[in-house]
């Protein structure tokens, strides 16, 4: 059996896992006088979208060895 479809299975399920760091861009604005602060943040699952994209893969890559 192939090593390449574990590899992208394992890869896949740690990064979907790691949850903790995400793609994240702010945007600030101050005021003057009584005019309040506003902040909106706006994030992107990079990695959730990469591991899924692996997982999906190796899955594929496993069934199509599997077959042939």
């Amino acid at each position: 059996m192939n090593k390449l479809p574990i590899i992208l299975i394992i890869a896949g399920v740690a990064l979907l896992g790691y949850w903790g760091y995400l793609y994240s861009e702010n945007h600030q604005s101050a005021g003057i006088g009584g005019l309040e602060v506003s902040v909106s943040q706006s994030t992107s699952p990079v990695f959730a979208i990469l591991g899924g994209a692996l997982l999906l893969g190796g899955i594929g890559l496993s069934a199509r060895s599997k077959k042939g």
